[in-house]
C-alpha cells in the first residue's frame, strides 16, 4: 500500500517539475506537489469507501481456504 501511495506522489511530483522544465509559460509550484500529495491520499480513502478495501489488499471473502494448509489440533 505504502509503494502505490509513493509512486503516486512521485509521480505528481515529477509531472509538476517536468512541466515547470520543458512547457513554456507553466512553472512548478509547490502547493500543486502537495495538492498532487492529498489526491492520492484522498482516492486511497475514495478506494476504500467502494471496494471495502485499501488498494493492493486482498479482502478476506475472496480468499479460497485450504483445509490441508490449515492445522485442526
Amino acid at each position: 500500500m505504502l509503494i502505490i501511495l509513493v509512486i503516486c506522489t512521485g509521480f505528481g511530483t515529477i509531472l509538476e517539475i517536468i512541466q515547470g522544465e520543458l512547457i513554456v509559460g507553466r512553472t512548478a509550484d509547490f502547493l500543486d506537489i502537495v495538492a498532487d500529495c492529498v489526491g492520492s491520499a484522498l482516492a486511497f480513502v475514495a478506494f476504500r469507501g467502494v471496494y471495502g478495501v485499501f488498494p493492493g489488499q486482498i479482502p478476506s471473502d475472496v480468499l479460497i481456504s485450504n483445509s490441508r494448509m490449515s492445522s485442526h489440533d
